[in-house]
C-alpha cells in the first residue's frame, strides 16, 4: 500500500445519460455509497414516522368512532 487503494473505472447513468468516470478509488466510491444509504434511510425514517403519526390520528379517529357508535346504542 501506498494508501490511495485499486484504481478502477465506474459507469454512471444519471439523467438517462451514460458516461464513464475512471480513476474513482474504492474509498472514494464506498463514502459515495455510504452517503447515498445514510440519506435512503433518513428519508425512510422520516416516512415512518410521518406513517405513525397519520396511523395514531386514523386509530383515534376510530376508536371515537366506536366510542359514540356505543354511547348511541346504549341510549336508544
Amino acid at each position: 500500500g501506498n494508501g490511495r487503494g485499486r484504481t478502477f473505472s465506474v459507469i454512471c447513468v444519471r439523467n438517462r445519460d451514460l458516461y464513464f468516470s475512471p480513476c474513482i478509488t474504492d474509498q472514494r466510491l464506498s463514502r459515495v455509497q455510504v452517503v447515498k444509504m445514510s440519506r435512503r434511510l433518513a428519508g425512510l425514517e422520516k416516512q415512518n414516522t410521518e406513517h405513525r403519526q397519520t396511523e395514531l390520528v386514523l386509530f383515534s379517529l376510530l376508536l371515537s368512532a366506536c366510542l359514540l357508535n356505543g354511547w348511541l346504542w346504549i341510549r336508544r
